[in-house]
């Protein structure tokens, strides 16, 4: 499947995981590991 997919396309992806990834730390970083968290996000 990857391989359909363009590079320019593949880099989006990675920097989008990134981005999450990060927000989700700094979520936690935040707020702990509380559940309520989640929910707010």
């Amino acid at each position: 499947m990857l391989h359909h997919i363009s590079r320019r396309e593949r880099f989006d992806l990675l920097v989008a995981w990134l981005a999450i990834g990060l927000a989700f730390t700094l979520i936690f970083l935040e707020g702990g590991l509380s559940p309520l968290s989640f929910v707010m996000f």
